[in-house]
């Protein structure tokens, strides 16, 4: 993909997520109670007052798909914030000390990356119960190691560089070269991998939900409203293809801002290079 498409795909990525962010956001203007049952409307067709129609309890779909937006994107958010806070503490005393203590924490993180890292989440939650808190708990575990991984290979590479014997020179503390000097130099790379976490932190937390390990009944959640799309999925297939489709677009747009970040980060160099 060129440079100009690469943009442009960032640009309406980003529109994309805005709007559903702001749906979700707004989701307690909706008109409509999510959890409000009205048996007599069951898979109800779209009309004017409900767009995308009700599901098979009488609940109208839209309401339910915004506030479902509001527990899959703040239960992600969750996720990356918490893993992105540990792993980039971790990488960065793992980097900067090296010795004894990098060792160990890249053979227990090691031990960590050798299960596939949804079955990892899913035996953690399972261990301590259903309910979205320990879904969010449990993959906040599953994606440190990554995030470790990236920040301690960056940090290696800085910490061989004049600015941080400079420092150590002048006396800072470890804890001043680390977190104010080397983690701004870290923080684009990490960008880079916080928006491509964030797309598949959605996806991991819809398949909790969907098994029945994330939220639970009568909240809504994306994954959870494919799971109650099954029993009339040949009947109202729109009630699985409209959180479905949410999922799609999010996932794709954060991997597209994730891809176009990358790249500029890697023309950086060659720009310098040219310009000198």
């Amino acid at each position: 993909m060129s440079a100009p498409s690469r943009g442009l795909a960032a640009l309406v990525s980003g529109i994309l997520i805005s709007a559903i962010a702001l749906a979700a956001i707004f989701a307690p203007l909706a008109a409509y109670d999510p959890e409000k049952q009205e048996l007599s409307a069951s898979l109800a067709g779209p009309s004017a007052a409900h767009p995308l129609g009700r599901d098979r309890l009488g609940r109208d779909l839209a309401t339910r798909l915004a506030y479902g937006g509001r527990s899959t994107l703040l239960s992600a958010l969750l996720v990356v914030g918490i893993s992105t806070a540990i792993g980039t503490a971790l990488g960065l005393v793992a980097g900067y000390l090296g010795g004894w203590v990098d060792s160990l924490l890249s053979r227990a993180f090691d031990v960590l990356l050798a299960f596939p890292a949804l079955l990892l989440a899913l035996v953690v939650a399972a261990a301590f119960g259903r309910g979205i808190g320990n879904a969010i708990g449990a993959l906040s575990v599953v994606y440190v190691p990554m995030i470790t991984r990236l920040v301690r290979s960056a940090c290696l590479v800085e910490r061989k560089l004049p600015y941080v014997e400079a420092g150590r020179a002048l006396g800072y503390s470890g804890a001043r070269i680390m977190f104010r000097h080397i983690l701004p130099n870290v923080l684009p790379l990490l960008l880079v991998q916080v928006a491509i976490d964030f797309g598949y932190s959605i996806l991991d937390l819809a398949a909790m939900s969907f098994l029945g390990l994330g939220v639970q009944p009568p909240a809504s959640d994306w994954g959870a409203m494919l799971a109650d799309a099954r029993d009339s999925l040949l009947v109202a297939p729109r009630l699985a293809l409209a959180p479905g489709l949410a999922i799609m677009i999010v996932v794709v747009s954060f991997n597209l801002l994730g891809d176009s970040l990358k790249e500029r980060l890697e023309r950086r160099p060659r720009e310098a290079r040219q310009e000198s």
